[in-house]
């Protein structure tokens, strides 16, 4: 219940603090007036330089450690289990048998084609001969 009344409770100063920053004095609001300060300040130059270096401390330090585990990685599992790596196999057999279908299909596909257009010619064949026997009626 504690738990609820401090959510509650941070709730309340947080929008305490958005409305007070929000009263404008002259044409700038406190906000854009915190903003600008804060822009400007030589503290923001130094807090920016610090990150930064700890971004590309960060970044080599990550790179060393993440070599480490993957040569100690491919030592005990092998190179096709590396990331990235292990599902090359898998795709390229799935790959093989999409084409193999997709063959399949076309094939199939051509043989219906084929027979639909050797049913077309039968029935112009028949159409041909019942128009020069005089028959109305063709049978399908």
């Amino acid at each position: 219940m504690g738990d609820l009344f401090f959510i509650m409770r941070m709730s309340i100063y947080t929008l305490i603090i958005v409305l007070i920053m929000q009263i404008k004095i002259g044409p700038k609001t406190v906000e854009e007036r915190v903003i600008q300060f804060t822009h400007k300040s030589q503290f923001a130059g130094v807090i920016q330089e610090v990150a930064e270096g700890a971004v590309a401390f960060l970044g080599v330090q990550y790179n060393n450690v993440a070599g480490k585990v993957s040569t100690e990685f491919f030592k005990t599992h092998g190179q096709e289990q590396a990331p990235g790596k292990r599902l090359q196999s898998k795709l390229q057999s799935l790959k093989n048998s999409l084409r193999s279908r997709l063959n399949d299909e076309k094939i199939n596909m051509q043989q219906r084609i084929d027979d639909a257009e050797t049913t077309i010619e039968d029935v112009s064949d028949e159409i041909e001969s019942s128009v020069e026997e005089g028959q109305s009626e063709i049978e399908i």
